[in-house]
Order: structure tokens, then sequence, then C-alpha cells
């Protein structure tokens, strides 16, 4: 097989896996999703379920960093240690909301926050 048409066929499958991850439509997806914030400063959030956060993905100064209560937290490391994401993250709603894991779609394929 063609080497191009073989990454052509893996762009595309990377980027439908990736988009039914981030709109929910995995089964075992996220349910309530909060809305993307506005002037953080940072251009491409894109959600991560695993934390449950809007991660940066503009280069730059914000480049990887977790948005959460208004403040940015440049590791998942630091991100824990925060009191309020630590309150939310034992919640309830943490998990009922289907944060906290993988997105997987139907064939067992794993989405974005994997």
């Amino acid at each position: 097989m063609d080497t191009k048409l073989i990454v052509q066929r893996f762009l595309l499958t990377s980027s439908l896996i990736l988009a039914g991850g981030l709109t929910g439509c995995a089964p075992n997806g996220p349910q309530n999703i909060p809305p993307k914030p506005t002037n953080t400063g940072c251009s491409n959030l894109v959600w991560d379920n695993l934390t449950g956060t809007w991660q940066c993905q503009t280069p730059g100064g914000h480049m990887g960093a977790y948005y959460y209560g208004g403040h940015w937290f440049t590791s998942a490391s630091s991100l824990n240690q925060d009191k309020g994401y630590s309150a939310f993250r034992s919640s309830s709603s943490f998990r009922s909301n289907g944060f906290g894991r993988a997105v997987v779609d139907s064939a067992g394929h794993g989405g974005f926050g994997e």
C-alpha cells in the first residue's frame, strides 16, 4: 500500500476519533462538559476528560496547561495540589459526569485524553 495513502487514512481515522471524543459521543464519554471558558489567553482550548478540565493547545505561554477555576496549572501535579480542584475530583459529580477516564469509541479505540 502506498505510504501517502496510509498516512492519509491514519490522519482521517485520528481526526474522527478525536472529534467523537471531544463531542462526548463515545459511550463512556463525559456527560456534562462545562462551557469553554473565554478570555483565557489561549485561543485553542480542548477538553481533557481525564482531569475534567480544559487544556491549552496553543503554542506559547500556556501550551499544555490545564485551566480550572479561573486559573492556569502548568502540570497535572500542580492541578492536583489545588484544594478546589481536589474537592471537585473527589466529588460524586466528577465520576458521575464521566470525568477521570479515557474516552473510548464503540470499537474500543482510544480518543482524546487517553
